[in-house]
């Protein structure tokens, strides 16, 4: 397996907090400047609400970076415990689905059996459940995201298939 320098996980960290901080300095401007002044009540709280969102976005993300920095440092240790996968996927999916009921894209989870128990840290699963998932349904224009789990001796596989445009070869490297 290929080694990452320290400055990969930072560069993406850094492109991906860039997005969010772009859309709040880009609504904050447009009230500094008093351009606002010129929509409807409704339209300026629109402008509000997007800006809000991604401030909501921004804090998500700089908390898992922050996370996922202190568990590459070892800094902290994930706290396993077992539980149901059943209703964990699909308490995600729904969250993920209605964010982006608007695109139109099938969705089917696979039946997983209500004895499916699994043993890691849940907190830490639940969110990189959700980063994948809802990668899935971000980048998936049409056809359809799917959630597939194989179950193998003692583990379980959780697969996520979109029809979405996947990584960039340049992204592939940094992982």
């Amino acid at each position: 397996m290929k080694q990452t320098s320290p400055i990969d996980p930072l560069r993406v960290m850094k492109h991906q907090l860039k997005g969010p901080l772009t859309i709040i300095r880009g609504y904050l401007s447009f009230w500094e400047s008093n351009a606002y002044a010129k929509f409807p009540p409704e339209k300026q709280r629109e402008f509000l609400l997007k800006a809000a969102e991604a401030a909501r976005k921004l804090d998500t993300l700089i908390t898992d970076s922050f996370s996922v920095l202190l568990l590459e440092a070892k800094k902290i240790k994930p706290a396993a415990e077992r539980f149901p996968l059943k209703p964990l996927l699909e308490e995600i999916c729904a969250e993920s689905q209605t964010r982006y009921q608007t695109k139109n894209l099938a969705f089917a989870i696979e039946t997983i059996p209500d004895s499916i128990e699994i043993y890691t840290d849940r907190a830490l699963l639940t969110q990189a459940l959700e980063k994948v998932i809802d990668n899935a349904f971000k980048y998936t224009a049409r056809g359809s995201v799917r959630i597939i789990l194989k179950i193998i001796p003692r583990r379980c596989i959780i697969e996520i298939i979109d029809r979405g445009s996947g990584f960039s070869v340049q992204d592939r490297k940094l992982a």
